[in-house]
């Protein structure tokens, strides 16, 4: 284990607020890193901001020690140690050990010793550590106090765990296949079979997603196709305002296959990563069904097409606009330490709302869904437009275990599924 470089790259992302590269890039974290201090690195970003509740429980002092120099490092170091008793499962003999090495000889922080080694051996196993923070959590200044608060039957260490895999799988004959092939690394089922989740990735199921036979995505996005068959319509033409990376978009697309589909995002390099996604399912975006432009939907400009007859004429408009992501901060730990401008954000979702509404032609269906699990970005959002839009009508949908909310319904972050608010609205015929 190297520890210093461990210690370094965690107090660069806690105390320095550099970014952090996306968790579907743990793998090249840092060239030359071994598969061990990769595994130990983000399980300390995951388990951090509880590390550091539990650190206000039994060392008040600990924040106002970060200024102190070199101090930031020792605690990094702590939170490593923390972090491989309760969830590593290691000797107190052998952290102890480490731990004091590294804080005496490579990091300088001898006065840190005794204070950690007396913290250490407060360290609860993880079965009681999360009934040891609960309390502190909902004290706490940090965004998940207010989630908590928002949503009462949250399990607290589900945000904090690994994320479940899911593959997305239509062809009949392939799901056999799978079903055959990853017999011992099926967890479960859904969606007829086209919905199969996975122990882990394998050279195999690599192998056909790097083919476009399969995508990953979480089982809360892939009841998107629920929704669509409880709405009953054949839209002609389809908008999806947010669209890159493109996962919601190869659904509309499957699910609708002979429906002309306009996709935009504002961002240039995610319009690439969803054309080439398009690319690797076999969706060619250079035929005239479907056609792919940057936007900017917090602005009330005009969509520039090339089909300008489809304009504020969609029979189907889906919009994902940005979230906090509170509901998949198993996939993107680094964002559990971050603090978040929910204000500005709101305002951008309600814009991009309003402005996407406008492009729905009479009798048609806009789709609002986020990956959040917070009520100001979710219902309260969705009952703030149709207060202030009356050609507007929620139009309530139920899908078995998602809680119904006044205007949508929640998927709460379980062991299997990821986070997700969607909501339906109707633009009145006569409007």
């Amino acid at each position: 284990m190297n520890i210093i470089k461990i210690v370094r790259f965690l107090n660069d992302v806690f105390f320095e607020k550099k970014s952090l590269p996306p968790l579907a890039m743990r793998e090249q974290l840092v060239d030359g890193w071994d598969f061990e201090d990769k595994r130990l690195t983000y399980s300390v970003l995951r388990h951090a901001l509880p590390l550091s509740w539990f650190l206000d429980i039994r060392y008040p002092k600990w924040r106002k020690k970060i200024a102190v120099q070199h101090s930031a490092f020792g605690i990094c170091a702590l939170f490593v140690a923390l972090d491989q008793l309760i969830f590593g499962q290691k000797a107190i003999y052998y952290v102890n050990q480490w731990l004091s090495s590294a804080l005496n000889k490579d990091l300088r922080v001898n006065w840190l010793t005794p204070i950690a080694r007396a913290i250490l051996a407060q360290a609860p196993d993880e079965s009681i550590f999360w009934s040891v923070i609960h309390d502190a959590a909902k004290k706490s200044d940090s965004w998940i106090a207010h989630l908590l608060e928002d949503n009462p039957n949250l399990q607290l260490e589900l945000m904090f765990s690994h994320p479940p895999l899911w593959i997305s799988c239509k062809s009949l004959n392939l799901q056999k296949e799978i079903s055959e092939i990853e017999c011992a690394n099926i967890l479960s089922t859904d969606l007829g079979g086209s919905a199969i989740q996975l122990k882990k990735t394998t050279e195999y199921v690599q192998s056909l997603f790097e083919a476009g036979q399969i995508s990953f995505q979480n089982i809360s996005s892939q009841r998107l196709r629920l929704i669509l068959e409880k709405i009953e319509i054949t839209p002609n033409n389809i908008l999806d305002c947010c669209a890159a990376p493109g996962g919601k978009s190869i659904l509309l697309f499957n699910h609708y296959p002979n429906a002309n589909l306009t996709l935009t995002d504002l961002s240039l390099p995610r319009l690439l990563e969803l054309k080439s996604n398009l690319i690797r399912v076999g969706i060619d975006n250079s035929t005239v069904q479907i056609e792919v432009l940057q936007h900017n939907w917090t602005t009330s400009s005009t969509l520039l097409s090339n089909k300008s007859a489809k304009l504020k004429n969609f029979d189907l408009v889906l919009v994902d606009p940005p979230c906090s992501g509170s509901g998949v901060t198993r996939k993107h730990p680094d964002s559990l330490w971050k603090k978040h401008d929910n204000h500005s954000l709101e305002q951008t979702q309600a814009n991009i709302l309003k402005n996407a509404a406008s492009y729905v032609m009479p009798g048609g269906y806009l789709i609002y869904s986020t990956c959040s699990i917070n009520s100001n970005e979710n219902e309260k959002q969705i009952g703030k437009f149709i207060s202030e839009n009356p050609s507007w009508t929620y139009i309530k949908v139920e899908l078995a275990g998602l809680i119904q909310k006044e205007f949508g319904m929640l998927q709460l972050m379980s062991s299997s599924a990821d986070g997700m608010f969607f909501a339906v609205l109707q633009r009145k015929i006569d409007a």
